[in-house]
């Protein structure tokens, strides 16, 4: 296998490859943020129909509203704190010895073993490092042939590993 292209990181691939990272974690933000949204409406009706105080409800409803706004939140900031990368062309480099990235004067060379896993997810590619560090590129940057030729080779490394 040899794919090679270059593009132009934005600061949406960014966001979007946090998003697809830790797709779990965001849905979960959005599931707890929606239940405590509910509670806190459901416990502050109730408060006010009894005549109760309603600042412990109102705890409910003001937790749930920072659940769902980190949801948002937190890929705005990652793209921020990477806008280094943002309008800076780099080319990405896939062979069957190694992921190697080029991003300004800067260089990376990454035999395949390094990575613990690497998968699709929406939009993204996904190589991880580790539960909390991984690269993420965009599936558009690679023509349809690329991307499964791609998915060929990960599989075929999947199942030589096991």
């Amino acid at each position: 296998m040899h794919i090679s292209t270059t593009y132009v990181p934005t600061e949406a691939d960014v966001a979007e490859g946090v998003i697809a990272f830790r797709r779990g974690l965001f849905r979960g933000l959005i599931v707890a943020g929606a239940v405590l949204c509910a509670s806190g409406i459901a416990f502050v009706t109730a408060a006010l129909l009894s005549g109760d105080p309603i600042l412990w409800p109102l705890a409910f409803l003001g937790f749930g509203l920072a659940m769902l706004a980190l949801r948002f939140w937190a890929p705005i900031q990652a793209a921020r704190q990477n806008k280094h990368m943002h309008g800076e062309p780099c080319e990405v480099t896939l062979t069957d010895e190694s992921f190697v990235t080029t991003l300004g004067g800067s260089r990376s060379e990454t035999p395949w073993d390094t990575f613990r896993k690497i998968r699709r997810v929406d939009t993204q590619w996904i190589f991880e490092f580790g539960p909390t560090q991984a690269v993420t590129i965009p599936r558009r940057i690679f023509s349809d042939r690329e991307n499964s030729e791609l998915e060929t080779f990960i599989h075929s490394r999947s199942r030589a590993a096991r």
